[in-house]
């Protein structure tokens, strides 16, 4: 095993999807601060032998000016399981090292701060305003708040995918908003092209609109576990970076990221995603999907989003918004369910007695907006094909 300095990648090590998932998740913190400097002054080139110097320096430049929401327990944590599974021969130096600078990292986190009278600048002000702007969904309503992130929840095949990919092509035909789409692992690109294809046919009945509308969305489409949310941060900066707008991110869904594969702590790996893009959302809204716990959607009135979604509490405590799309046996209608919003941190549905946010009609591959008190006389509902903003 190799004990030294030298930079010169290791033979000996066979790295599996999970190791490399792990080795980035780990490489990612330490290169941000506190740990930066640390890290390329003691640990640098460790990783080196393991994955190569070019590789940790594009992961030292990419996250130098980042902070880690990672606390010291846990990424010591990590430190101990890098340092007994790949240089077991030093380990205990390695481990000793690192919690030797505890106190230094500690006394070295520098709190972000403004200036009072910038709070009071007209043009700061717009900025924010700007930033923050609600997005209007295709159901009518102000679903999305920009520099937010939001999760809609379901049970499985409960329509959340359905949901995010009528959202996507609304926002690129009818309010031409720049979309990225990730759909990781539950559909193949020809599942998704049928169902692109029947929700812009039943769009075009309502408008002039071209199949190179759809240009404004790009579909990232990945097998289960093959990204994970640093791939996406990744992908959103360099975007940016070249002077486009991004206006939206669906990520369909949480649970198929590699980060989730990453630690051992299901709170921790769950909410990772979350973590990691909350940095990104800056003037542009976020949307995740998400399952739901099984039997946690029981009682429409009366629960919250606290403890409804699966793997982990912390990202619900993340997000600014949460809905939950349901079936409710009091409407009796199978292909009819109730969104419902769970968590409103801004207010965005203050003025709902309910929860209930509308009823949604899945038919025919799309959703419309069912209304319930509209009956035909053959019994059918008559229900809004299109909603105008």
């Amino acid at each position: 095993m190799p004990k030294g300095r030298n930079n010169t990648l290791r033979k000996d090590l066979v790295l599996s999807h999970h190791d490399l998932v792990f080795l980035s998740n780990l490489i990612t913190t330490l290169s941000r601060h506190p740990y930066r400097d640390f890290f390329v002054n003691h640990f640098k080139h460790f990783f080196e032998q393991i994955i190569g110097k070019e590789k940790v320096d594009d992961y030292i430049k990419y996250n130098k000016n980042k902070r880690t929401n990672q606390s010291f327990d846990v990424v010591a944590n990590d430190i101990v399981k890098f340092a007994i599974k790949y240089y077991p021969d030093v380990s205990a130096n390695i481990i000793t090292t690192f919690y030797k600078s505890k106190n230094w990292f500690v006394m070295n986190e520098e709190l972000n701060y403004i200036n009072g009278s910038l709070l009071l600048d007209p043009e700061y002000m717009d900025e924010l305003s700007s930033k923050s702007q609600p997005i209007q969904s295709f159901i009518g309503h102000n679903l999305y708040k920009r520099s937010c992130i939001h999760i809609f929840t379901a049970p499985p095949a409960g329509g959340k995918t359905l949901f995010l990919l009528q959202e996507a092509v609304f926002q690129a035909l009818k309010n031409k908003n720049t979309v990225f789409y990730f759909t990781i692992g539950d559909m193949d690109e020809s599942s998704i092209s049928k169902r692109i294809q029947k929700i812009f046919e039943y769009y075009r009945q309502f408008g002039d609109y071209q199949e190179s509308d759809l240009d404004l969305i790009r579909f990232y489409i990945r097998p289960a576990g093959s990204i994970g949310a640093i791939d996406i941060a990744g992908e959103i900066k360099s975007f940016e970076e070249k002077g486009n707008n991004l206006d939206m991110v669906f990520i369909d869904y949480d649970d198929n990221l590699s980060d989730f594969m990453g630690n051992d702590s299901m709170y921790i790996s769950a909410s990772q995603p979350y973590e990691i893009l909350d940095e990104y959302k800056r003037g542009k809204a976020i949307v995740f999907a998400s399952q739901s716990k099984i039997n946690a959607l029981k009682n429409v009135k009366e629960f919250s989003s606290q403890g409804v979604l699966s793997s982990s509490s912390r990202k619900e405590q993340i997000a600014d918004e949460v809905y939950a799309i349901i079936y409710n046996p009091d409407i009796g209608i199978t292909n009819v369910k109730e969104l419902v919003v769970l968590k409103d941190r801004h207010g965005m549905h203050s003025d709902k007695t309910d929860k209930v946010v509308t009823r949604l009609l899945i038919e025919n591959g799309v959703i419309t907006v069912y209304h319930h008190d509209m009956q035909s006389n053959n019994g059918k509902s008559k229900n809004k094909k299109f909603v105008k903003s």
